[in-house]
């Protein structure tokens, strides 16, 4: 090579070098913006900003969906945070990275604008921060916005498997809505928030470990693998195996920040319940018996997402007193949405029941065979509305029977998996179509409770709840 080129190459590198640096440093501002924006800073806890903000704006709420709508805006504005703070850096961010960012950042400073107005007037110096950074944002185009192909962020963001993280939100917001119904009041709004990432980072972290453990067991490859990032190199095993550890490390972290101020006597109860949570997300499809691999996994889906998730929040969110003695109770309360989660796990069983069977792997889905498969996936959908009535029934709790407004979807998510051609390719998709109607069910009953609560007379039911209610639905519907 002559020494032209290196001259020439020499200026070019420290001019990238330069581009990349700026771009950090506007990306830093524009973090820094977000964050006043937000309130960071302002001394206001969580639960202060919900009674002397949200709950004053938005008073025609139960205070539950009140609760409810800031955390979703909350987990808007840190998505889009981190969106924002790697989207400069080169093999991390790209296009996607950086529309995720604009968008989320956007919208969560358009929900603060008007929380502010609403509260302190448009003139605050935060509400005009609110106005500035969507313009800031839709001018904000670091060099990595010109790369379209995957980065190793967004790869690892596909790995965590966010549309099934329905299975999540279901139990955890009608446990806690159904425990404030029963009296068992959530003692600290962040230790709740701790308890919910907690729970999130573990069934991440579950994901990235059913992701290599298939893939060493050449179940996914080019052809079926929903999650790319391994089959096309994109990410190693070894580097998501070191991320699931991160993330369920993190997830005790929070577990120890929730035990500060509990009653010595009940962290025994708190630990032993997260390795449990802990044990089946691992053990789910790693180890010398695989319990996915071996028609257990309708069984781990149930008890995580059942009992465990109800016994973590009733240890990490309220009083132990009052709490673990209402647990089944609230467990009856979550087990319509449960079934509808276990739903998922078998719509993705009878799609891959071919090369699951080929694999030598068993699972319900399979053991049962193509039509009793489907067939047990059409009671897991439409069982919880049967179940539904006879708590509204037995609870005097009508707002559950909100959940009767996702029939229409349960009974498309059976044609979807029941009835579709298995050869087309759309039918990849089944999983997440049964992820959203998980999410719409599990949303809609949580709303339903909140909006017209145990033992609650006609005159009692909000109706701001109901419109709200039915507004969401139709999104869901809409999105879905």
């Amino acid at each position: 090579m002559s020494p032209a080129n290196h001259i020439s190459k020499g200026p070019m590198k420290v001019e990238r070098l330069t581009g990349i640096a700026q771009d950090c440093v506007v990306s830093a501002v524009l973090f820094i913006a977000f964050c006043y924006c937000w309130g960071v800073g302002d001394g206001r806890s969580f639960a202060e900003t919900i009674d002397n903000v949200v709950h004053l704006t938005l008073w025609f709420l139960p205070r539950n969906l009140a609760v409810g709508a800031h955390w979703v805006f909350s987990l808007v504005a840190i998505i889009g945070s981190i969106c924002l703070a790697v989207s400069p850096i080169p093999g991390l961010g790209n296009r996607k990275v950086v529309k995720a960012a604009s968008f989320c950042i956007t919208l969560a400073a358009a929900y603060q604008f008007i929380m502010r107005c609403l509260t302190s007037g448009p003139w605050c110096i935060r509400s005009v921060v609110c106005v500035i950074i969507p313009v800031a944002m839709s001018m904000y185009s670091p060099r990595t916005k010109a790369v379209d192909g995957l980065s190793q962020f967004s790869a690892w963001v596909v790995s965590l498997r966010i549309p099934p993280f329905a299975a999540l939100i279901a139990p955890v917001s009608i446990s806690l809505i159904t425990m404030e119904s029963l009296g068992a009041s959530i003692i600290s709004a962040e230790k709740a928030n701790a308890a919910v990432f907690a729970l999130c980072l573990l069934q991440a972290a579950a994901n990235q470990i059913n992701s290599v453990a298939d893939f060493y067991n050449g179940i996914d490859d080019v052809q079926t693998a929903s999650d790319r990032s391994l089959v096309d190199g994109i990410l190693t095993p070894k580097s998501m195996i070191w991320s699931a550890v991160c993330l369920t490390s993190i997830s005790a972290v929070l577990l120890l920040s929730t035990l500060v101020g509990l009653d010595y006597s009940y962290w025994a109860y708190a630990v032993a319940v997260w390795t449990f949570e802990a044990s089946l997300a691992v053990f789910y499809t790693y180890g010398p018996f695989p319990l996915k691999y071996y028609a257990m996994g309708d069984l781990i889906i149930f008890l995580f997402f059942g009992p465990g998730v109800c016994a973590m929040l009733a240890l990490w969110t309220a009083d132990p007193t009052v709490s673990l003695s209402i647990i089944p109770v609230v467990f009856l309360f979550v087990l319509p949405s449960l079934l509808v989660t276990i739903g998922i796990l078998n719509a993705n069983n009878i799609r891959d029941l071919d090369s699951d069977t080929e694999a030598g792997i068993y699972t319900v889905a399979n053991l049962l065979g193509h039509k009793r498969s489907r067939i047990y996936f059409t009671v897991l959908q439409l069982a919880p509305h049967l179940l539904s009535l006879l708590i509204a029934y037995f609870y005097h709790c009508y707002g559950i029977l909100f959940s009767l407004a996702i029939m229409p979807r349960s009974l498309s998510t059976v044609t979807h998996v029941c009835l579709g051609a298995q050869d087309d390719p759309q039918y990849k998709m089944v999983v997440k179509y049964a992820s959203h109607t998980t999410l719409m069910y599990g949303l809609i009953t949580a709303m339903g409770i909140a909006t017209a609560p145990m033992g609650a007379g006609l005159g009692e039911v909000s109706l701001g709840g109901v419109f709200v209610s039915s507004a969401v639905c139709a999104f869901l519907y809409r999105v879905g």
